[in-house]
């Protein structure tokens, strides 16, 4: 299924008792029937949270990018699909 990128939606949590916050962002896509999806920017590990990208992307391509894949469940696959965005920057590919 062909996704478009839509909105980046940014939230900031306060911890327990003001010891820091945390910055997520949240991905809204839209598939080919027109329902939206939100994937979070990141994951819950052992108490640690880890953004699946540490880089500042570009968007705009980022959104093309994606618009290029056939993805079965955007969901599961965005951590991977970041990685690998990233990756073609680098000439890794």
């Amino acid at each position: 299924m062909i996704y478009k990128l839509i909105d980046i939606e940014t939230e900031t949590e306060e911890f327990c008792m003001g010891i820091g916050d945390l910055t997520t962002n949240h991905y809204v896509f839209e598939d080919e029937k027109g329902v939206r999806i939100t994937v979070e920017g990141g994951e819950w590990d052992w108490g640690d949270y880890y953004h699946y990208t540490y880089s500042d992307i570009n968007i705009v391509d980022f959104a093309a990018y994606i618009s290029t894949l056939d993805i079965d469940d955007i969901d599961r696959e965005f951590g991977y699909i970041i990685q690998t965005y990233e990756k073609t920057l680098k000439g890794d590919r």
